[in-house]
């Protein structure tokens, strides 16, 4: 009985980092009038920010699932979520227009975990007709 209903909080968490991911993502968007003014950024420069959060998850996609393939989703989700946090967290610190992007792409890269663990995990405890 606890091996089933351990799959909706599997779910749960899956759904919450997914969010967390999403929210990060999206939230650039939100910035962006606020984001050109105080970096002074042109309308091609604000893309580009607007961009790099993807830019950086879309390579790194594969490699994350290998890895959690190798070691486990429990290990790659929390590792890339956290590490994304920190480099989001020093997204505010940014100075100019390019440790912006840098910091945004690696943010991606880190967040992607979060796709590969999930998916992963949540296929794992709900079978295909669910």
């Amino acid at each position: 009985m606890a091996t089933a209903r351990y799959r909706w909080v599997v779910l749960g968490v899956g759904t919450a980092a997914q969010g967390c991911v999403s929210a990060a993502m999206f939230s650039v968007a939100v910035l962006a009038p606020e984001l050109r003014q105080e970096f002074q950024l042109t309308i091609a420069e604000t893309g580009i920010v607007l961009a790099a959060f993807t830019i950086g998850m879309t390579p790194t996609l594969l490699p994350w699932g290998l890895l959690a393939d190798r070691i486990g989703e429990r290990i790659v989700l929390p590792l890339g979520l956290g590490a994304s946090a920190l480099v989001l967290a020093a997204v505010g610190l940014s100075r100019d227009f390019e440790e912006l992007v840098v910091l945004l792409a690696a943010a991606g890269a880190l967040s992607a975990s979060v796709n590969a663990a999930s998916g992963r995990a949540v296929m794992q405890w709900f079978g295909p007709e669910e």
